[in-house]
C-alpha cells in the first residue's frame, strides 16, 4: 500500500484538535495533603502539647514561642518535600521517545508526542510502540505485548487482519514495518486503562532506606536520653512541669525528622545536575550506585568512538579501492550486485536537512556510511531500493553477525547478505572473475582473511558482501539463504576516537575504576582502538565470543581482571562478563543499546543506555541514559555520584553530633545538680536555625576536586560504623563540654542562671557552626551556600541578643 502520509499543516491541525500522544494520568501530589501531614507529624503534635501545656501553667510567652517554631517547622519541612517533589516531577519529564514518520511523502524524526491518528509511522526491533496502530507491511515483525496482555512470549504480526495491530507501551522485540496510527494518548488501549499508572509510588532507594532506619534508630535514642533527662532533673528537685517541657524540646531537637527531606533534595538536585551533564537518572537508586562502581564495561562504537561511519577503503571484486577511485569501475556488470547489496539490505534512511543543504542518517550509523557512499557514488538510494520487491528479509543477528534479504529485482530473484568479514567469507564458495564465476579455493580465501586482517589490524570496521540467485518460493530459511554465497567485497569504515575518552579513561583508573571494552566488532580492530585509547598495551590478551565459548564461569572469573578488550561478542557474553565481575565482589556499570543488551543493563549495578542509537527496551531496562552517548559522559555520572554520597555523609554527621551536643549538654549539668543550662525555647530555636540550613547547605556542597582521587566505596559501605559513631559522640561531646565550662563559669561567677543560659545558648550556636566547617573538611574551594548559612544563623543569632524585644520571649539577658 503506497502513501505519502500526512503533511505538515494537516498534521499541526489535527494535533491542536485531538491533542498529545501521552497518558494525562501521572504521579501527582496533593499540596494540601502534604501540608497536613507536615503540620500533623508527631514531632509537631509533641510540641503543639508543649505549647498547650505553657498556656495552662500561665506562660504565655513560651507558649506563643512554641506554638510559632511548630508554624515554623512546618514551612521549612514542607519547603523541603515540596522543593524535593517538584524537582523529581521536572526529571520524570526530561526523557523523550522519538519516532520515525512519514510527511509530505518523507521520512523523518519527530517527538512521540506530536503523533496523530493517520500518521505513518516505521517501527524497527527495540522500539516502543508508541501508539495503536494498523499495519501496512511486516518483516519479519515481532511484539512483546507483557505489558498489557502479561504474556511474555513474542506475538508474531502480519499485515492481515486478525493479526495486524500493535499496541501503544508494548515493544518491538524482532524484525520491522510500517505502521497507521489509528489511535494515540487516551484513546490507546493503554491509556483507556491507564496500565500500572494509578498510585505510582516512588521506590525508596536502599540510601534512603538505610537513612530512615538510621533517623529511627536516633529518633528512640533520643527520645529514651529525653526521658531521662525528665527522670534525673525531677530526682533531683527541678518542677515536672519544667522538666517536661524541656525533655519535650530536647527529643523533638534529638530527632533529625528533616533529614529524609533534606537526603531526598540532595538526590532530586544531584539528579538534575547529571541531567545538565547529559546523564538522565531514570531510578534514583543509580545515583548512590554510581558512587561504588569499580568497572565501567563499555561498548566500543559510539560510545568510545563517535559514531561517525564513513567508508574509506573498499575490495569488490579482487581490487582495492577508494570511494573516489571505484567511480570509474561502476560500470562493471557484477559491479551492479554490489552496489544492491550495499543499498538494498540497508535498515537506515538518509533525511533531507535544509537548513545544511546535506543529508543526515536516520537509523544505525554503519547502514547510513553505506547509503552515503552510495549517494557519492551517484546513486539514488531512495529510488534504487524502491527498484525491488522484498520477499523475505532476516534481520542482524548478533550471534551470526549477519542480515539478508530476498528481493525481486529486474525479473530476478537474489538474496542479498551483508555481514562480518569472517562469516563472509566462510559462507561463500564463489567469487567472480572477469566474466564467469568460480569456485572459492582455500587458498582464495586465505587472501581474503588476509585482506579484512590488515584493515581491521588499522582499526577499520570491516563489512563483508555477497549475494546468490534463488528460486522464488513461498517460504525461505535463513541458513538457506546464507550460505553458498558468491563473494563480492569488503568496504572498510572508520570511526574517529572521541577527543576527552583517553584522559576520561586515565580519570577513571586515577579513581580505580576499571574500563572493559566489550565489542561485537573483530578483535584487531577493537584492539587498535584500544590500544589508542590506551586502554590495552600491545600484546595484551583479548577473548572472543568464541573463546567465551570454551570456558567456564570459574574459569572467566579467574582471569576477567586482567583482559580489557572482549571482542566478537553477543548480549549473552556480555550479561556472562558481568556477572563474573559481580562474582568479584564488584560493582558494574555496563553500556547497552540493543533489545537483547537488556539482560546485562538490569543484571548490572548501572544500567547504562545510549541516548541517541539505543532502543527505547534497553533504554527501559537501564538505571540511566547517557543522552550524547559518551563514555565520558559516564565518568562525569560516577564523579557526581560519589559527590552526592559524600553530601548525603557530611549533612548526616552534621546532625548527629550537633543534636548529641544538645542531649549530653542539658543531660551533663542534670546529673551534676546543676539547673537546666537550656530552657525549652532555647532548645527549640537552636533546633531550627542551627540544625536546618548548614545540614542542607552542607548536602549541596559542591564537588571535591578529590572525589576521583579515592578508591570507589564498597557495596557494603554503611553510612555510620562504630569508629564513625566514635568520632561523632567526640565532637558532640567535646561541643558540650565547652559550652557546660561556659555555662559553669557565668553562673559562678555572676550567680545570674538567665545571664548563664543566655551565654550557653549562644556557645552552642555558635559551636555547631564550626562543627559544619569541621565535619565538611578541608577543602580547597569554598561553600558559599554553607558561609550563606552559617553568617545568616549567626546574624539572627545577634540581632535575638542585641535587641531587647526577644529577652522575654527567650528568657535571655543583655551578655555584654
Amino acid at each position: 500500500m503506497e502513501t505519502t502520509g500526512l503533511t505538515t499543516t494537516e498534521a499541526k491541525a489535527l494535533l491542536n484538535k485531538i491533542g498529545p500522544n501521552k497518558i494525562s494520568i501521572e504521579h501527582r501530589f496533593s499540596f494540601f495533603g502534604l501540608l497536613f501531614s507536615e503540620t500533623f507529624n508527631l514531632l509537631n503534635i509533641l510540641l503543639m502539647i508543649a505549647s498547650a501545656v505553657s498556656l495552662m501553667i500561665g506562660d504565655l510567652l513560651d507558649s506563643i514561642l512554641i506554638f510559632a517554631i511548630v508554624i515554623l517547622n512546618t514551612i521549612i519541612s514542607f519547603w523541603q518535600e515540596y522543593k524535593a517533589e517538584r524537582t523529581l516531577q521536572e526529571l520524570r519529564n526530561l526523557t523523550h521517545t522519538y519516532v520515525k514518520v512519514l510527511r509530505d511523502g518523507k521520512m523523518s524524526q519527530i517527538d512521540s508526542v506530536e503523533l496523530i491518528p493517520g500518521d505513518v509511522i516505521h517501527l524497527e526491533s527495540g522500539d516502543k510502540i508508541p501508539a495503536d496502530g494498523v499495519i501496512f507491511q511486516s518483516y519479519g515483525l515481532e511484539a512483546n505485548e507483557a505489558s498489557l496482555s502479561g504474556e511474555s512470549l513474542p506475538v508474531f504480526k502480519r499485515s492481515e487482519a486478525g493479526h495486524n495491530q500493535v499496541f501503544a507501551g508494548t515493544l518491538i522485540s524482532a524484525g520491522h514495518g510500517i505502521v497507521l496510527v489509528s489511535a494515540t494518548g487516551m484513546s490507546t488501549r493503554f491509556g483507556r486503562i491507564a496500565l500500572s499508572l494509578k498510585g505510582i509510588k516512588e521506590t525508596e532507594t536502599p540510601l534512603q532506606k538505610q537513612i530512615k532506619h538510621l533517623a529511627l534508630n536516633i529518633g528512640l535514642i533520643a527520645l529514651a536520653l529525653s526521658v531521662l533527662i525528665y527522670f534525673v532533673g525531677v530526682s533531683l528537685g527541678q518542677r515536672a512541669v519544667d522538666m517536661f517541657l524541656t525533655s519535650v524540646s530536647a527529643a523533638v531537637a534529638a530527632i533529625p525528622e528533616g533529614l529524609p527531606a533534606i537526603i531526598l533534595i540532595t538526590l532530586a538536585v544531584g539528579v538534575r545536575r547529571m541531567a545538565q551533564r547529559k546523564a538522565v537518572i531514570r531510578k534514583i537508586i543509580a545515583v548512590e550506585a554510581l558512587g561504588a562502581v569499580n568497572v565501567i564495561a563499555t561498548d566500543k562504537t559510539g560510545t568510545l568512538t563517535k559514531g561517525e561511519m564513513r567508508a574509506e577503503k573498499l575490495y569488490v571484486l579482487g581490487k582495492h579501492y577508494t570511494p573516489q577511485s571505484i567511480k570509474t569501475a561502476l560500470n562493471q556488470p557484477k559491479m551492479k550486485k554490489f552496489l544492491d547489496a550495499l543499498v538494498i539490505p540497508n535498515t537506515a534512511s538518509l533525511l533531507y536537512r535544509f537548513d545544511h543543504g546535506t543529508k543526515a542518517v536516520l537509523g544505525d550509523s554503519t547502514e547510513g556510511a553505506l547509503l552515503q557512499l552510495a549517494e557519492f557514488l551517484g546513486i539514488n538510494t531512495e529510488l534504487h531500493k524502491a527498484s525491488a520487491e522484498i520477499l523475505e528479509e532476516f534481520s542482524f543477528d548478533q550471534k551470526r553477525k549477519s542480515m539478508s534479504m530476498v528481493v525481486r529485482k529486474d525479473g530476478k530473484v537474489e538474496a542479498l547478505v551483508k555481514s562480518s568479514p569472517e562469516f563472509m567469507v566462510s559462507a561463500s564458495t564463489r567469487i567472480p572473475q572477469d566474466d564467469r564465476i568460480k569456485i572459492l579455493t582455500e587458498e582464495d580465501k586465505q587472501q581474503l582473511a588476509d585482506v579484512y586482517s590488515s584493515l581491521t589490524k588499522s582499526g577499520y570496521r570491516v563489512l563483508g558482501f555477497g549475494y546468490k540467485p534463488m528460486d522464488e518460493q513461498t517460504g525461505y530459511r535463513r541458513d538457506e539463504i546464507e550460505s553458498d554465497l558468491i563473494f563480492l567485497g569488503f568496504i572498510a569504515l572508520s570511526d574517529p576516537i572521541r577527543d576527552e575518552v583517553k584522559e576520561s579513561i586515565r580519570l577513571a583508573k586515577q579513581a580505580g575504576i576499571m574500563t572493559v571494552m566489550i565489542t561485537g566488532d573483530n578483535e584487531l580492530t577493537a584492539h587498535a582502538v584500544a590500544v589508542k585509547l590506551e586502554l590495552a598495551e600491545e600484546g595484551d590478551e583479548i577473548i572472543t565470543g568464541k573463546d567465551l565459548e570454551k570456558i567456564s564461569d570459574e574459569q572467566l572469573k579467574n582471569i576477567i581482571q586482567k583482559v580489557r578488550v572482549f571482542a566478537r561478542t553477543n548480549p549473552e557474553d556480555k550479561l556472562r562478563i558481568v556477572k563474573a565481575f559481580q562474582q568479584l565482589g564488584l560493582s558494574v556499570a555496563v553500556t547497552g543499546d540493543g533489545v537483547n543488551d537488556a539482560l546485562a543493563l538490569k543484571q548490572a549495578e548501572v544500567g547504562v543506555a545510549m541516548g541517541k542509537k539505543g532502543t527505547d527496551v534497553a533504554k527501559e531496562a537501564a538505571d540511566i541514559v547517557i543522552t550524547d552517548d559518551n563514555y565520558a559522559t559516564i565518568v562525569k555520572a560516577i564523579e557526581e555520584g560519589r559527590t552526592i554520597y559524600d553530601n548525603v555523609l557530611k549533612s548526616i554527621r552534621y546532625l548527629i553530633s550537633t543534636n548529641i551536643s544538645e542531649l549530653l549538654t542539658i543531660l551533663i549539668a542534670l546529673i551534676l545538680g546543676l539547673p537546666s543550662p537550656l530552657l525549652p525555647a532555647q532548645i527549640l530555636w537552636i533546633n531550627l536555625v542551627s540544625d536546618g540550613f548548614p545540614a542542607i547547605a552542607l548536602a549541596l556542597d559542591p564537588k571535591d576536586p578529590m572525589a576521583m582521587k579515592k578508591l570507589p566505596r564498597s557495596k557494603e559501605h554503611r553510612l555510620l560504623n562504630l569508629n564513625s559513631l566514635a568520632l561523632l559522640i567526640g565532637i558532640g561531646l567535646a561541643v558540650s563540654l565547652i559550652a557546660l565550662i561556659v555555662y559553669w563559669h557565668t553562673y559562678k561567677s555572676s550567680g545570674n542562671l538567665a545571664f548563664a543560659r543566655t551565654w550557653t545558648f549562644s556557645t552552642l550556636i555558635l559551636l555547631q557552626m564550626l562543627v559544619a566547617f569541621i565535619i565538611r573538611g578541608n577543602r580547597k574551594h569554598a561553600n558559599q551556600k554553607l558561609v550563606a548559612a552559617v553568617v545568616f544563623t549567626l546574624a539572627i543569632q545577634a540581632l535575638i541578643l542585641v535587641n531587647p524585644i526577644f529577652y522575654p520571649i527567650f528568657k535571655i539577658e543583655k551578655i555584654w
